[in-house]
């Protein structure tokens, strides 16, 4: 097993040594649930039932982009100025949703507090057409809110990926380059042309990247996650609770959320992805999960499926073996052993009198001969 070192005790000194601490945001401070951010538009459709949702809205942004002459980067209203109309509703609630599953880094959360701790000069940084209120909202309801400055690309037209941003701080806080140490994900805009303005730069690893090189199993899932929303959502959330075990060290992990997390999830949602693509292809419309164990299957269903109708209903699993008769008989030393489906048949013999003359005939041996329409 490979050992975590926390980000702060490699970067401990840099800091030290810096007087501006320099952070982005998005994959740094704050953390999505998904692989890749357009996930989130994907999720966005299949959630509201906006068909096409997705791939509009990032058409949409591509022609905001293209309009924005003279200027690094667009804003969000931008964007929404150019989808169609029957989309517009969803700028409210791209922003609520950004808002809701965007969640604070905790490794990050140690980088900040000590930089703070050391009297350092704190300033966010980002690349984003997001407006900035709304990225100091977000910033400050996940525990990043006590800094000194926020520099959001889209409210000043300059980027980091330029490397306009960097000359855009530098000329406005009147500081030697070297006197800042940046903090970033994106080995382009965070390290790279931080570094050519002289600047003193941190390469951020992913979280989900640091969990792939972490366990193997995953690395091997995501080769085919191909765009899934699913399976993305599944590995941004398995990264970021390991991330959150290996901060905490040799802290005794709950058996029960481990199990939950790194296996009956995968497994529930796995069997469901299942469930929904035979469903599909038999042009199944509606399903009904029965018994106490498809209240939660159900649950998970519903989270991906967008064009199934489900219903639940809380039975005991005997209704399930009535319903199926699929048990076979076992025949050892010339004896036949009785099982579930003979149970049922007996059962049934009882309450209608055709089954029961039809059951005394039966060679019960091979009993998939009688079939459910001459039941």
């Amino acid at each position: 097993m490979k050992k975590h070192t926390s980000l702060l005790i490699k970067i401990k000194k840099d800091i030290e040594h810096a007087k501006i601490i320099s952070f982005d945001v998005f994959d740094t401070l704050l953390l999505r649930p998904y692989l890749v951010p357009t996930d989130l538009f994907l999720h966005i459709e299949k959630t509201k039932q906006a068909s096409s949702f997705a791939y509009v809205r990032i058409g949409a942004e591509w022609e905001a982009r293209r309009k924005a002459k003279g200027r690094e980067d667009i804003t969000f209203d931008e964007i929404y100025n150019e989808i169609y109309d029957i989309f517009k509703p969803l700028k409210q609630v791209e922003l609520d949703w950004e808002m809701r599953v965007l969640i604070g880094n905790p490794e990050m959360k140690q980088v900040w507090d000590y930089a703070k701790s050391q009297g350092k000069k704190i300033i966010v940084v980002s690349d984003v057409y997001l407006p900035a209120n709304f990225i100091a909202k977000a910033l400050k309801k996940n525990g990043f809110g006590n800094y000194n400055k926020l520099y959001v690309s889209g409210d000043l037209g300059k980027t980091k990926y330029m490397g306009t941003l960097y000359r855009h701080i530098i000329d406005e806080l009147k500081v030697d380059p070297k006197d800042i140490l940046h903090i970033g994900d994106n080995n382009h805009s965070d390290y790279k042309k931080a570094k050519e303005n002289k600047i003193k730069a941190v390469k951020y690893k992913k979280v989900a990247e640091q969990f792939e090189e972490y366990s193997p199993r995953i690395k091997d899932f995501k080769k085919r996650y191909d765009g899934d929303l699913g399976s993305g959502i599944l590995i941004a959330v398995l990264a970021q609770r390991w991330q959150k075990n290996m901060l905490e060290g040799n802290k005794q992990v709950d058996y029960f959320k481990k199990m939950g997390y790194e296996y009956a999830g995968p497994l529930a949602y796995g069997y469901t992805r299942w469930i929904e693509a035979e469903a599909k292809s038999m042009e199944i419309d509606k399903l009904l999960f029965v018994a106490r164990d498809g209240y939660t299957l159900e649950k998970v269903f519903n989270n991906f499926n967008d064009s199934i109708k489900t219903s639940y209903v809380y039975a005991p699993r005997f209704l399930n073996l009535i319903c199926r008769l699929d048990y076979d008989y076992i025949r050892k030393d010339e004896i036949i052993k009785k099982s579930q489906t003979s149970a049922i048949i007996d059962y049934f013999s009882k309450i209608d009198p055709k089954i029961k003359k039809l059951a005394a005939d039966l060679d019960r041996t091979n009993w998939k001969k009688l079939t459910y329409q001459k039941l």
